[in-house]
């Protein structure tokens, strides 16, 4: 929770700092929300956290950008009306996003302005650390740990939305990870800021 408020503390300013209207739009930083949900063993399996990423387009007239992203989320387990912390999830990942131009929009800040779709392929690492309570559960039933965490990388896909209003807008993003990170698709949603 630390980190989260602490990466808040960090990014909140930069709405502050966001372009003048009519300048073209260079870069956008997304500040998200991230939520799967899965099931394993009749058991809910929900992750959910930050989600941020800086993207910068390669040129004013192209739709092509670069990102790099940073996730801090925690993992949870419930059935019959307990929960379990099962632990945190820290993640950073990089790679290229294509927004898909409507007919007559002629550069990125006018895609921004009407709204686009957009394509995203990247790589992510992620850092999975076990919970205090998790390890205890498991000691406490002859389960053997090998390690507190793991670390795995992998390819990342994603289909998204976004569209800007004034000096920030909104996003809604569905993404497909590698077995090896998150094992599972996810919803991330959020505002950006534009530079």
């Amino acid at each position: 929770m630390r980190k989260l408020i602490f990466l808040l503390a960090a990014f909140l300013p930069i709405g502050f700092c966001a372009g003048a209207d009519g300048e073209p739009v260079q870069s956008i930083v997304k500040i998200g929300y991230h939520t799967q949900s899965d099931d394993l063993n009749g058991a809910d399996i929900d992750t959910t956290g930050f989600v941020g990423s800086f993207e910068r387009v390669t040129s004013s007239d192209s739709f092509l950008s670069y990102y790099g992203m940073l996730a801090l989320v925690e993992t949870e387990a419930s059935a019959n009306g307990v929960s379990l912390d099962l632990g945190d999830f820290e993640s950073i990942g990089f790679g290229l996003k294509y927004n898909f131009m409507n007919s007559g929009i002629e550069d990125y800040s006018e895609g921004l302005d009407k709204g686009m779709f957009y394509a995203r392929l990247g790589w992510e690492r992620a850092k999975f650390t076990i919970s205090s309570l998790a390890l205890q559960i498991a000691a406490n039933n002859g389960v053997p740990i090998a390690s507190t965490s793991i670390t795995e990388s992998g390819i990342l896909l994603g289909l998204g939305y976004e569209k800007l209003f004034e000096q920030f807008g909104v996003y809604a993003e569905m993404m497909r990870h590698s077995e090896d990170t998150f094992d599972d698709d996810s919803l991330n949603f959020g505002v950006f800021f534009k530079f």
